[in-house]
Formats: C-alpha cells, sequence, structure tokens
C-alpha cells in the first residue's frame, strides 16, 4: 500500500548541461470537500475487507460491528487538506522572518536525537517528520507574545520545545493557533497517541507519533534544561553524536523486516478502502 503516491517528472538539469540537480514530484490528493470531515472522525470506520463488505447486514457498522480506523481516516485527511496546510505554514514564514530558521533548529535537534533520518543513514528514528516540526514552530510564531518582526529564531526554538515538553498529551490535545492546550474528547482518548490539530480541529498533525511522543516530550525537558543551565548548550543540545543508539541506550535490538500485515493482522492485503 502507497501511503503517498508521486508521480515523478523528468529530472531538471543544471544550466549548461550536466547532471540532475533537482526534480519534481506531482503529489496526488483528493478534494477536501469529497468527504464530509465528520465521517472521517477517529471513531468512524473507513476500511472495508471484501469478506465484512459481502455479509455484512445492514446497520452493522452502525451497531459498533467494524473498528474504528483512526489512524487510517487521518491519513486521509491529511491528503486532502495537503495544499491548505502547506498554505497556512506559507503565510507563516511570511509573517515572522526568524520562523525560517528557527524550524532549521528544530530539525537539528530532532536529527540529534534521532528523530529525523539523516542523509547520512540512520538505524533508527521515529514517525516524527519535517513537517510536524514546521507546523509546532508556526504554532509558537502564532501564539508567542511578541511581535512578528522582533522574535528570534532562538527564541521560537525554545517556544516550540516548551510546547512539546509542557503539554500533557495523554489528556490534553493543541489546536494550531491556540496557546491553552484543552482536555481530549473520549474518543479522541481511546486512539491514543498525540493530538496537534489544525485551526478548524479536524486533521490531526502528529497522529503518527502513537506512543513515541512520550520521548521526544522528555527530550524536550532535557533540551531546555540545558538551554537555561549550560553556558554553551550547542554540542549537547544539536550534537550528532547522541544519534548513535549505542550511544543513547542500555540495549538496543534489530528484529527482521516485517511483513505487510504484521502492525496490522486484521486488514490483510484483501481490505478494500471506502468512506462511510
Amino acid at each position: 500500500v502507497t501511503l503517498r503516491p508521486a508521480a515523478p517528472a523528468a529530472a531538471v538539469a543544471a544550466k549548461g548541461g550536466g547532471d540532475a540537480r533537482w526534480s519534481v514530484r506531482l503529489l496526488p490528493a483528493w478534494a477536501p470537500e469529497l468527504f464530509p470531515a465528520a465521517k472521517l472522525a477517529p471513531d468512524r470506520n473507513s476500511v472495508r475487507s471484501v469478506a465484512v463488505g459481502a455479509q455484512a447486514a445492514p446497520g452493522a457498522e452502525s451497531a459498533g460491528a467494524l473498528p474504528p480506523t483512526a489512524l487510517y481516516n487521518s491519513c486521509l485527511l491529511e491528503d486532502g487538506r495537503m495544499r491548505a496546510h502547506l498554505e497556512v505554514l506559507h503565510k507563516a514564514l511570511q509573517r515572522t522572518p526568524a520562523l525560517r530558521d528557527a524550524i532549521l533548529l528544530l530539525k537539528r535537534w530532532a536529527a540529534a536525537r534521532n528523530f529525523l533520518p539523516r542523509p547520512s543513514g540512520a538505524c533508527a528514528f521515529t514517525p516524527l517528520s519535517g513537517f510536524c516540526l514546521a507546523a509546532l514552530g508556526a504554532h509558537a510564531a502564532q501564539t508567542a507574545s511578541m511581535a512578528p518582526s522582533q522574535v528570534s529564531s532562538y527564541q521560537l526554538f525554545k517556544l516550540a520545545l516548551s510546547v512539546l515538553a509542557s503539554t500533557d498529551w495523554a489528556a490534553q490535545r493543541l489546536t494550531f493557533g491556540r496557546a491553552a492546550a484543552t482536555p481530549l474528547t473520549a474518543e479522541e482518548a481511546k486512539a491514543g497517541g498525540a493530538h496537534f490539530y489544525d485551526a478548524d480541529g479536524v486533521a490531526n498533525f502528529f497522529w503518527r507519533l502513537g506512543p513515541f511522543i512520550g520521548e521526544i516530550r522528555r527530550e524536550a525537558q532535557r533540551a531546555l534544561r540545558l538551554l537555561d543551565a549550560e553556558a554553551d548548550p550547542f554540542e549537547a543540545v544539536f550534537g550528532l553524536q547522541g544519534a548513535s543508539p549505542a550511544l543513547s541506550w542500555d540495549l538496543t535490538i534489530r528484529t527482521r523486516a516485517l511483513g505487510q500485515g504484521a502492525l496490522c493482522p486484521a486488514h490483510g492485503p484483501a481490505a478494500a478502502g471506502g468512506i462511510g
């Protein structure tokens, strides 16, 4: 299953010929108005097995016969709102000039903590992405109590870490542009993981993080302590020596590659998608 199908276009060569320096990828996405957001709520089922679809009686879904597919629903919402979210980030970068460098600092910190894959090849990383960090930085910039033209990239970096460190992700949710966290609903708490929603409160930016949010939060708390206590905290916060699992953990385990149905055995290759 390809979650992000991409249609590669021809690579564009550098001026004057030679090897291609960059290429263009076309990312197809469905229109956000195609499906009502309510049908993609965390408590709704959007995956139909072929066998279940043929044998299920009318009204079976409303009776709770099919389990909710919160993660799959979040993936669909992310696809449908891709352009809108990119426009939000673009406006945030125009409004706050320091945000660009703050996002780079967040990515460097995340790579140093082994949360992001590095070009050199890291053997372990979390589902955290550069887009999640960019959305977090934009949220910190929008909720900061300082003027956009006066806040520095370092201040925004610390504000973003403070959001990660101070939020009780097991019981609270964040909404983009709102400074205060709010309690999780019963459906959100049941879905688990971390909840950081867009301004409409529909799409969850952090839907992939799951239990990793606990480790990310601890590292954010540790980084803030280092930034406040150390005279020169650069190496401790941004140094890549901590990205090696052997230096970060007492015991590491490497497993064989998992099969296609290992993470979701109830829905094998015969499962078919549909919105209900």
